[in-house]
């Protein structure tokens, strides 16, 4: 997306006499510094409520000077006890900046949350019923995302550490967790639902890998141990039995 006519995007709450009222929005924002395809529009939406989102035609724009077609989409906001809420309390941060994300089993960030850096405090709001994980990142440059560091500069990536235990979120249940960030060791906090390469995976691996070479060492010791292995018409007992046959 090359560009964004913000004034193409309106959103409209229904009223109780059936009317729609309109709701001021901010302006539309990347999603992240890494996608330019996903924009976001921070507004709070009332529990309970009816909307209605209109994207005007030509809103967003290609660098090819391609545009979008216009859109209506109907939102209905469930009520605050179809959700969950998470209340961390951090130690470790020393007044550091720390951003909270809460992931899916596959490391997908459902939402994210800065942490006080007074308090040590993160509270993720209005989540679905699910089992999430949890993890943190020092926001060393007050940024808001993830930076991987950089050679050139010798900068290190920002620190990440995880929540060592699953989230099990059920609708209308306020979950308070406390978090030492310190309290393991970084490469025993990652839960084993989330690793990519499970402990007994590799394990399993190790074992084909070990079935494997134990397989073809016996196939190699058979080619001196037995005696009828490589055997063909000009070797061994039969190529005696074949030049015998022509001295008769």
């Amino acid at each position: 997306i090359a560009a964004v006519r913000n004034g193409g995007i309106r959103l409209s709450q229904l009223q109780p006499d059936s009317s729609w009222a309109p709701v001021p929005l901010p302006q539309a924002v990347k999603a992240n510094e890494l996608s330019e395809l996903r924009y976001v529009i921070p507004t709070r939406l009332q529990p309970g409520g009816q909307y209605k989102l209109t994207v005007d035609s030509t809103t967003f724009s290609s660098i090819y000077h391609l545009t979008n077609k216009t859109l209506e989409q109907a939102i209905t906001v469930q009520g605050e006890e179809k959700y969950a809420n998470v209340y961390f309390k951090i130690t470790g941060l020393d007044h550091r900046h720390a951003i909270v994300e809460l992931l899916k089993n596959n490391d997908e960030v459902v939402m994210s949350a800065p942490v006080d850096s007074v308090r040590g405090e993160a509270t993720l709001l209005n989540v679905e019923p699910g089992t999430y994980y949890a993890r943190l990142f020092i926001d060393s440059n007050n940024n808001g995302i993830w930076d991987t560091g950089n050679y050139a500069r010798h900068e290190q990536p920002e620190e990440v550490a995880y929540f060592n235990k699953p989230l099990r979120l059920r609708a209308n249940w306020d979950v308070e967790q406390s978090w030492d960030i310190y309290a393991l060791p970084v490469n025993e906090q990652k839960p084993q639902a989330i690793l990519k390469n499970k402990p007994e995976q590799r394990n399993n691996l190790l074992d084909k890998k070990s079935q494997n070479q134990n397989q073809q060492q016996d196939e190699e010791s058979d080619e001196f141990t037995n005696p009828e292995f490589g055997n063909n018409a000009y070797s061994g007992n039969k190529y005696n039995d074949y030049r015998n046959q022509n001295r008769r």
